[in-house]
């Protein structure tokens, strides 16, 4: 049996607190690392809590006025002057945020240890559901959740949190996670930790091409993307993307018997350098959020995950036997929110929209996500795709043109709008829009 009590650091535990009474300016360097439950120590917790807000109120931080903040919250006596006198005299280290990750890292083992011991206890009790135990203990090892009450936050520890989260965001302004169409990104304040982002759209109006551009342009900026596509394989899926970093049609791809030297050559190109990017593609049907939650669990320790992109939500299923289809959307939508959140990574979701737009010849609304009222209440942010469609030559049938509108129907912290992109058909990616009058679809050569 595993000692908990052996599980912990606690040189590195006081360097850490040391570091934040020699250096209150530089807080927020670890302040997205660690919180105070992460310390082995009561005292250190207490301690930790303390600074962080003296820190807040931009109080100055010394041994005197910590001891001082300590006596006047009625904690001293836990922790002792003795132990704030020894931390105050520890050596400085020089990477304060090595010595944070040790502390957290001995955390989440200690927790692990504790829910496997859970775990252990629920498994042989058959009146469990297995499939729900399954899901819960790996979206909790995903996030490395800890209980209700250690996620419950006061004001102060609340605004220190957003304090740090609003540093992280201006030091990372240049490198924001989203989508690499100029105007759509002049609406949406880029895709954030936890979130969960909706792309929704009827049949071939482009949901999983604009996924897929996506997940390119942030690849190629080097964020590391986990897709699932469980309506087109690997080799389609990976096909759309050499056709348009080779600049490539598609169709070439299909007929290489056909293709020119020049052609050939531009396959080679699109083909390295897609082998290159941070992609991994799982083409695994019918998943369940268990099944990405597991997935997801395995990449993220195996080099880490910056986005998860998951086409479509309709082919998912929950797992358990259910006959309504709306409660089981709920549940595939919550459990992604979730899991989103604990693993602190945005999850991308496609979705179909009913077909009330079509027969009433409109514009989609958030009305019309199909299935369950779930999705818009989960998702922190919805993008409905709607391509122009016109009569055909013979005046028989709808075709879709290449002019695609996307609105931004929901953005909690931001603003919503419509904006227009372009459908590059023959390589099955979007571009900012271009006036149909200035390009021929089927040559077009976008720029890199």
């Amino acid at each position: 049996m595993v000692n908990l009590d052996d599980l912990k650091n606690i040189e590195a535990e006081e360097e850490v607190l040391n570091f934040i009474m020699v250096k209150p300016h530089r807080f927020h360097d670890i302040s997205h690392i660690l919180r105070a439950d992460d310390f082995y120590r009561e005292s250190h917790r207490i301690i930790y809590r303390a600074m962080a807000e003296m820190i807040l109120a931009r109080e100055p931080l010394d041994i005197v006025t910590l001891t001082e903040k300590l006596r006047h919250d009625g904690a001293l006596d836990k922790v002792g002057f003795g132990t704030i006198k020894h931390i105050g005299m520890v050596g400085v280290v020089g990477c304060v945020e090595a010595q944070a990750e040790i502390v957290a890292e001995h955390s989440r083992r200690r927790r692990l240890v504790e829910k496997a011991r859970a775990l252990e206890v629920m498994a042989a009790d058959f009146k469990q559901d297995i499939e729900r135990l399954a899901y819960d203990f790996a979206n909790d090892v995903s996030g490395m959740t800890a209980t209700a009450d250690e996620n419950t936050k006061t004001a102060k520890d609340a605004a220190m949190e957003l304090a740090a989260l609003i540093d992280q965001r201006s030091a990372r302004q240049g490198e924001m996670l989203n989508t690499g169409l100029a105007d759509v990104d002049k609406y949406l304040t880029g895709f954030e930790p936890g979130q969960l982002i909706v792309i929704a759209g009827r049949p071939g109006h482009g949901k999983t091409a604009l996924a897929g551009t996506i997940a390119v342009n942030m690849a190629q900026r080097g964020k590391r993307i986990l897709m699932f596509s469980m309506e087109m394989s690997r080799e389609e899926m990976l096909g759309r993307f050499v056709s348009r970093v080779g600049g490539l049609s598609g169709e070439k791809l299909k007929k290489p018997n056909d293709m020119s030297q020049d052609e050939w050559d531009r396959y080679i190109k699109g083909l390295d350098e897609v082998s290159k990017l941070p992609l991994t593609i799982n083409s695994q049907g019918a998943l369940t959020p268990a099944d990405v939650a597991s997935i997801a669990a395995r990449w993220e320790s195996n080099g880490g995950i910056d986005v998860i992109v998951i086409d479509y939500l309709q082919l998912m299923n929950s797992g358990n036997r259910s006959d309504n289809r709306v409660q089981e959307i709920s549940y595939i939508t919550r459990s992604l929110k979730n899991l989103a959140v604990n693993l602190k990574v945005p999850i991308i979701l496609l979705s179909q929209l009913s077909r009330a737009n079509d027969k009433e010849n409109r514009a989609p609304k958030l009305t019309d996500l199909r299935d369950s009222g779930s999705i818009e209440q989960d998702a922190n942010t919805v993008l409905l795709i709607h391509r122009e469609s016109h009569l055909s030559d013979d005046m028989k049938t709808q075709e879709l043109t290449n002019k695609t509108f996307v609105n931004i129907a929901k953005q909690r912290d931001g603003e919503c709008g419509t904006v227009l992109v372009t459908f590059i058909p023959s390589r099955g990616y979007f571009v900012n829009y271009i006036d149909e009058g200035r390009y021929e679809a089927k040559g077009f050569t976008p720029p890199v």
